[in-house]
């Protein structure tokens, strides 16, 4: 569920980007137990003066980040609310014994991440802080902000999984968070070297 206010705002976030975020933290659920995408049913609520344009913007933005990864909308519902709320359930397949578990990590293994850590609070930091950020040219502002308003699922790493047995979650609300989350289902602990791991520089 993304609400508006608490996941996205108009300060931050056009119509067009919360419908991709909406998509894509959906399929990066998909990705991050092993699935790939079958389809989304979107729950959408909407105050009864929301422009229809927005409604718009938001389903084209959807529908650019599910068309990239041969996704549909498969159905849903939409009722008038006081707030705007996108509530999406996504659906995918994968074999039993290739899902993704929480549980499955033992002593000895590496732990590995995807992508970049950091690079969307930087973006949303920019947004809502246009002072920030003066050191940084205007494609890594841009890199940055498009972190934050389109990121990417991870469903290209699926394809390199079949030979390795894994434990694994997404990390977007935090490596720390996660590794604490993997390693209390797994009954094992952690050593993270801050310095490996990857940041934007």
């Amino acid at each position: 569920v993304l609400v508006d206010g608490v996941h996205f705002s108009d300060r931050t976030t056009s119509a067009y980007a919360v419908g991709w975020r909406s998509a894509a933290a959906n399929l990066s659920d998909l990705a991050a137990m092993g699935a790939n995408p079958v389809g989304i049913t979107i729950g959408l609520s909407l105050p009864g003066e929301v422009p229809v344009a927005w409604v718009e913007e938001l389903y084209r933005g959807l529908q650019d980040c599910l068309t990239k990864y041969s996704t549909t909308i498969v159905g849903g519902d939409i009722c008038r609310s006081p707030v705007i709320s996108i509530a999406i359930t996504a659906f995918g397949q994968v074999l039993p014994e290739r899902v993704i578990r929480r549980d499955r990590a033992s002593v000895g293994d590496a732990i590995v991440v995807t992508g970049i850590h950091g690079a969307s609070r930087a973006g949303l930091e920019l947004l809502l802080n246009p002072e920030l950020g003066k050191n940084l040219t205007v494609s890594e502002r841009e890199e940055l902000i498009s972190a934050h308003q389109r990121p990417q699922p991870r469903l290209d790493v699926l394809k390199y999984l079949p030979e390795i047995e894994v434990a694994g979650m997404d990390s977007s609300d935090g490596l720390a968070d996660a590794i604490v989350q993997i390693c209390r289902c797994s009954g094992v602990g952690a050593h993270i070297k801050p310095s490996s791991i990857p940041l934007l520089p």
